[in-house]
């Protein structure tokens, strides 16, 4: 009888573990999480850039359906005057123009294009197809954006803010030859036929963040790094057309000596709204990739997508050479741009 209490005993201490064993097992399971989390991230942001590059592919659908009816692309939006010369204060945006061709209607039948959009409500409606989810805003739009949504998803302006043909500062038309307008160059409407570079090798779209970059060294792509805080994020509007910085940078007039207007009327002076900063849904390739916040970024690693003007997508290194990433910015320069 003793004998078998022994062994009973012996048995029941073997089936249970000890503080040695405890901690190897807790230090495998340690081990294997710090193996699996990774992958799973990696897994995780290979989802999120596969349904960012479907936005990008929606939104180049929806823009050449555009064309098929209009003919032309839409303008990034339609900037206005203070004494209605030209263009009245109407600010609408091409995000506005293509919501038909994204199922979107209902929501584009509550918009009057007469009227400006900065007294319509719609200017704050959030649309998922505009939204990167890998992109991590310091804020929360609209809440703190003014009343107004933000996009991802940028119209490629070209070179600079405004279109010079084929000229730089000194009218000079040899010295900087990719210094021209884009798809979306401002004040524009070009269509399918005036984008002679070929569609395949120009840039229609490309992804901005939300904070956007800064402290890049002029004429490089990567070099910046992400800006922190609503304090000095730099969003793009994906429905009001604040007025671009060219307009700022000349004293509020064009070259006509017509005074721009922001969304809200009043004549320009700065910024339209800052802190964080609003701008219009677009990207200047001279400010490169990653590099300043006029330019695009992308919160992917490596590179940044954009929509193709034939409506294919591309992944494009964020160290593609400085000059490169011009010419397939502009759209009728005659570059040769080989690969990229």
């Amino acid at each position: 009888m003793s004998a078998e209490r022994g062994s009973s005993r012996g048995m029941k201490s073997s089936l249970g573990f000890t503080l040695i064993e405890l901690l190897v097992v807790i230090a495998i399971i340690a081990v294997l999480i710090s193996l699996l989390l990774p992958a799973v991230q990696q897994a995780r942001e290979a989802a999120r850039r596969t349904q960012c590059k479907n936005n990008l592919k929606q939104l180049g659908l929806a823009l050449h359906n555009y064309v098929d009816v209009q003919g032309k692309f839409p303008q990034v939006a339609t900037y206005g005057y203070l004494n209605g010369a030209t263009y009245l204060p109407y600010h609408h945006t091409w995000v506005a123009s293509i919501l038909p061709y994204l199922d979107q209607g209902n929501l584009y039948n509550t918009i009057d294009f007469n009227q400006p959009v900065w007294g319509q409500n719609y200017k704050g409606t959030v649309l998922p197809a505009f939204l990167c989810p890998s992109d991590a805003p310091s804020f929360t739009a609209p809440g703190q954006t003014w009343g107004v949504s933000i996009t991802n998803y940028a119209a490629a302006h070209g070179f600079d803010w405004w279109s010079r043909g084929s000229r730089d500062h000194d009218g000079d038309a040899t010295a900087h030859p990719y210094w021209s307008g884009g798809v979306f160059t401002p004040l524009v409407n070009q269509g399918i036929k005036d984008i002679t570079d070929g569609t395949s090798n120009t840039v229609l779209l490309g992804e901005v963040t939300s904070n956007s970059y800064k402290n890049g060294p002029s004429q490089t792509n990567g070099t910046g790094t992400p800006r922190k805080g609503a304090g000095e994020a730099v969003f793009r509007a994906a429905f009001v057309g604040a007025t671009f910085t060219y307009a700022q940078q000349a004293g509020g007039m064009d070259l006509n000596g017509l005074a721009y207007v922001h969304p809200d009327g009043t004549p320009v002076s700065d910024w339209f709204k800052a802190a964080p900063y609003m701008l219009s849904p677009f990207f200047n390739s001279q400010s490169g990739i990653n590099e300043e916040w006029p330019g695009a970024s992308s919160p992917h690693t490596g590179g940044i997508q954009v929509t193709m003007s034939d409506g294919s997508v591309r992944f494009i290194n964020a160290n593609i050479d400085w000059v490169l990433w011009n010419s397939i910015n502009t759209s009728h320069n005659g570059e040769v741009t080989g690969e990229f």
